[in-house]
């Protein structure tokens, strides 16, 4: 019988089945179907505290591609979760989701004993904005064939902007003394300090120490393979193949010197 919505509901109960392997295999097959109406069906199974972590972290992939409006009741209580798999799966899935109510639960991991979200947000947006920032600086860059023109510096400086505004978040502690800005800093929040400032910039001064001492003797930038005639050959070779054609014939080889080998 081939697959499709008319199966949905055999699916769905096989959600819940008492056999792990059958539930698993029924999420994996509705995601095949590609139908949003099992998604209702798949949310509880992902909020579940009883289920398998491996089964609650597929049901709310499936759930998120299948219809990620539905998905935030999900995150919400994953992002609360005891096992802190189960907390990476639903920030990572969060991406997905276009709606503002996970960004307050989102803010929340920002403490989380694994740090993850704070860390990998740093470390991702500074590493794409440092070549905008070193290519802004450079007086003698030349721009490529494509480029944004009188926009460009504007961009790049909006975008190192915003960078700087990410990582100050990002590192601001989510508990502190100040009741203000943050809840008291007492009892169980003392374990909830955010070690993110700390980690980004520890990882700054070994890397800094690391130029210091050896990479700056040896290293000289990414190596040019070949020249600007054969790069530009190449890529024509290439578009000729896009195209279906054949490569150009080789130059044929020079004539043998008079009097060489083998003469006479």
């Amino acid at each position: 019988m081939p697959l499709g919505k008319p199966v949905v509901p055999v699916l769905v109960k096989a959600l819940t089945m008492s056999n792990p392997r059958i539930r698993y295999n029924a999420i994996e097959t509705l995601l095949l179907i590609k139908d949003p109406s099992a998604v209702p069906s798949l949310i509880p199974v992902a909020k579940d505290p009883n289920e398998m972590p491996r089964i609650r972290e597929h049901a709310l992939r499936v759930a998120v591609r299948l219809d990620p409006v539905l998905a935030p009741p999900a995150i919400e209580a994953m992002v609360r979760d005891q096992e802190p798999a189960i907390r990476k799966v639903a920030a990572f899935e969060a991406r997905y989701v276009r709606q503002k109510v996970v960004v307050q639960p989102l803010i929340d991991l920002l403490a989380d004993e694994e740090r993850f979200v704070a860390i990998t947000a740093i470390g991702l947006y500074t590493a794409y904005v440092t070549p905008v920032f070193l290519r802004l600086r450079n007086p003698d860059f030349r721009p490529g064939p494509w480029n944004l023109g009188r926009w460009s510096r504007l961009v790049g400086w909006t975008a190192i902007a915003w960078v700087v505004i990410i990582v100050i978040l990002f590192v601001l502690p989510v508990y502190g003394p100040v009741d203000a800005f943050w809840p008291p800093w007492e009892g169980s929040n003392r374990n909830l300090f955010n070690f993110a400032g700390p980690v980004f910039l520890a990882a700054l001064v070994l890397i800094g120490l690391w130029w210091l001492v050896s990479a700056r003797h040896w290293f000289t930038g990414p190596r040019v393979q070949g020249s600007e005639e054969e790069l530009l050959r190449i890529e024509r070779e290439l578009a000729a193949l896009e195209r279906g054609e054949g490569l150009p014939a080789p130059p044929p080889a020079p004539a043998p010197a008079p009097g060489g080998a083998g003469g006479t």
